[in-house]
């Protein structure tokens, strides 16, 4: 299936899951030691499973490391997911954890975030802008991409708590979901938050509110689920 032949799935039917190859811990490895073979193997399981999304982690220092193999890799992974009907979320940023990505350090034993939080700085917008406007702007009109996920779970930075830290991600966030849609008006986009408390921060902005819930409990779920409805 090419980007010009889309498939549709209804929203009301979306079934996915994260998804990092398991040839990879990090974000980083998967793009950098990028396996075709054990990516399809992957996504003829998830069809199996009935699974139609995959939600994908990408990643600004493979990008940077070398921008045209990462973003060839990216349309062989979409032509791959297109091929078993899957159409993934593509996670543009990402906020967990403190650990700064690395190319040397592809396969950490713990998560690494994106683009880092020494890299989210006013200053550094236009190196990070280079890299949205690639992905998404060669993407715009694909039928292959479900959505956008401007940024995984923002405050999850649990190295950077400060008032002063903890705007500057915001403003990162706020900043990106609008070049982002100044990019690509056809799809939608979202921010995945941890904690439905922190949807106000960016709900101007998006056309989809997304909220991890880690409740234990079904009552938990559903009240976290009517918090985001309100």
């Amino acid at each position: 299936m090419s980007a010009e032949e889309p498939f549709k799935i209804e929203p009301s039917r979306i079934r996915g899951a994260n998804y990092v190859p398991s040839f990879a811990s990090t974000s980083v490895g998967s793009w950098m030691d990028f396996q075709a073979d054990v990516i399809e193997r992957e996504m003829q399981f998830a069809r199996r499973l009935k699974l139609n999304s995959v939600r994908v982690f990408l990643q600004y220092v493979v990008y940077e490391h070398d921008p045209q193999r990462f973003l060839d890799r990216l349309d062989q992974f979409l032509d791959i997911a297109a091929a078993c009907e899957i159409r993934p979320m593509l996670v543009l940023f990402d906020s967990c954890f403190g650990k700064e990505p690395s190319v040397t350090d592809a396969n950490s034993e713990m998560w690494v975030n994106n683009p880092g939080f020494s890299r989210i700085a006013q200053d550094d917008w236009s190196r990070l802008e280079a890299y949205v406007n690639d992905v998404v702007s060669a993407h715009a009109r694909d039928q292959r991409v479900l959505l956008w996920d401007i940024m995984n779970e923002p405050m999850a930075d649990f190295d950077h708590v400060t008032r002063a830290e903890r705007k500057r991600i915001w403003n990162f966030c706020r900043h990106f979901c609008r070049f982002v849609k100044n990019r690509d008006a056809s799809h939608p986009i979202t921010v995945g938050h941890a904690v439905v408390e922190y949807i106000p921060k960016t709900a101007d902005l998006v056309d989809v509110l997304s909220v991890h819930s880690y409740s234990q409990y079904e009552d938990w779920l559903q009240q976290d689920i009517d918090l985001a409805r309100n």
